[in-house]
């Protein structure tokens, strides 16, 4: 339990610092948000966001009966800290359209999918406000689908390595959410699109994700 107090420790030092870089980007005025503000406030965050992933997965490395009851789980203070990254993501991307600044990279596709090129290519038909709410959906879908695609292949791992049962049944769990959460942010998405002209579309990023949690989930063992 010490190792896992002094983990969850350090996510919580992380969380803090993520929740303050999300207050200072809201507060900051518009004309202080310049390209060169912008990246340099996505790298610190991605940077936390790295190492947040490195604790969680050595803190699910350690989880068994014993440690379950823990806090950290017990709160899923990891996905408070996703949802907190993905605010940031998701904000950066919106305060402007410029061609200047540098996209959020987009996730990898498994199985060899696209990447996608232009997160602004959604037609002509959407006013400035829609564009900028569509835009911000989609870099949170895009990023939800990234942290998926990890997931799988945690899972993955796990089938072929045999690794302790109850770490593969919090990732079975993890995916669940996780694509529970994409669906339903693909919903709103649909609901407010005209065009369908943005690669999320032409490309059917959306159906090659179902497939792969439905192959994840045929793969499941016998209990």
């Amino acid at each position: 339990m010490e190792t896992i107090n002094k983990i969850s420790k350090k996510q919580g030092i992380i969380g803090e610092e993520l929740d303050k870089l999300l207050a200072n980007l809201r507060k900051t005025s518009a004309s202080r948000k310049t390209e060169e503000y912008l990246q340099k406030n996505y790298a610190s965050a991605h940077e936390l966001w790295a190492q947040a992933k490195t604790n969680h997965e050595t803190l699910t490395n350690l989880l068994n009966e014993e440690t379950k009851n823990a806090s950290y789980f017990t709160t899923q203070y990891f996905e408070q800290i996703r949802r907190v990254f993905n605010e940031i993501a998701a904000y950066i991307s919106a305060p402007t359209e410029s061609p200047h600044i540098e996209r959020i990279p987009s996730p990898r596709i498994i199985h060899g999918d696209p990447r996608i090129k232009n997160s602004d290519d959604l037609g002509e038909n959407h006013n400035p406000h829609e564009r900028k709410v569509q835009q911000c959906q989609l870099r949170e879908q895009l990023i939800r689908i990234e942290e998926f695609s990890e997931t799988i292949d945690e899972i993955k791992s796990e089938l072929q390595l045999m690794k302790p049962k109850s770490r593969y049944q919090w990732l079975m769990k993890e995916i669940e959410k996780q694509w529970e959460n994409i669906s339903q942010l693909n919903i709103a998405i649909r609901t407010n699109e005209t065009e369908f002209q943005h690669q999320y579309f032409t490309t059917k990023i959306f159906e090659r994700v179902r497939s792969n949690y439905r192959k994840i989930t045929e793969k499941s063992p016998n209990p």
